[in-house]
């Protein structure tokens, strides 16, 4: 798979050269025309122009290389560290495989080992995917993040046993950089700054905060899309990050009612 590891001068390098980090991002914005035209009044009467600007629109972040916002993420942690001055001899991450794709995308394109770990109750055309990318699957027991055998958990040990590096999505800033210098930014600026409110799900949260956080600044409003099993809902709400689902701490197969894997957290995020 690799035979050798490249040095950190030929990483950043690679990273710079590379087509697919420099593909990522500047996603479209579309009106998403009849959902809009049931939530918003777009005739304000004889003689009045449509608002054209107004609506409901979509961000396409399935238009990145990997299809997926994750690809921001992968390219801001990297980023970071080769940016300071960091030596990258390899990335581990835990995902349940949004992440681990982008990752083993990036790794393979810039020339670095990536080895993933993933809880056993998700997709395994994801891993399928890691895996014809280059990158290693390592598939573990869906655990409590309390236990050592959690599948973010084994990832962080791995990567300081071997040295490299721990990408963290769930902890790493990089993750929050990600939205809150370039998907918000662009949002922003493709509605003349003027964003009413702001809706999506929240799997590690860093989407969310990241862009957020800039919505509410110029006024605007922030919603989460909640799923059952989740505690982002309860922390929010009441300042206790707690789920009916969960309240014998224990671990369901299927842990959350959703047809959208990685969506709603067992716990609160960085």
């Amino acid at each position: 798979m690799y035979t050798s590891t490249p040095g950190r001068h030929d990483v950043l390098r690679n990273f710079t050269e590379s087509t697919y980090v420099n593909n990522i991002g500047n996603t479209p914005l579309e009106r998403w025309e009849k959902l809009s035209n049931a939530v918003c009044d777009l005739d304000d009467g004889p003689g009045n122009e449509t608002n054209e600007a107004g609506g409901v629109w979509i961000k396409r972040e399935d238009m990145n290389p990997g299809g997926t916002a994750k690809d921001r993420v992968a390219r801001s942690i990297l980023r970071r560290w080769l940016e300071g001055g960091m030596a990258v001899q390899g990335v581990v991450e835990g995902s349940s495989g949004s992440t681990g794709i982008a990752w083993a995308n990036i790794c393979r394109d810039v020339g670095l080992p990536f080895r993933c770990f993933v809880p056993d109750d998700q997709s395994r055309a994801k891993f399928d995917k890691i895996r014809k990318l280059g990158g290693e699957v390592v598939v573990v027991k869906t655990a409590s993040i309390s236990s050592a055998g959690h599948y973010v958990n084994r990832a962080r040990l791995d990567a300081r046993e071997r040295g490299w590096r721990f990408g963290d999505q769930f902890e790493e800033p990089g993750n929050y950089i990600a939205h809150n210098e370039g998907t918000g930014p662009e949002i922003l600026s493709a509605m003349d700054d003027k964003v009413d409110l702001f809706c999506m799900s929240a799997g590690t949260g860093g989407m969310l905060s990241g862009v957020g956080n800039l919505v509410m600044g110029g006024g605007g409003r922030v919603v989460a899309a909640d799923v059952k099993g989740s505690v982002y809902g309860s922390w929010v709400n009441t300042g206790v990050a707690y789920c009916r689902e969960q309240r014998e701490r224990g671990v369901r197969k299927h842990r959350y009612d959703t047809i959208a894997e990685g969506i709603g957290m067992d716990r609160v995020t960085g």
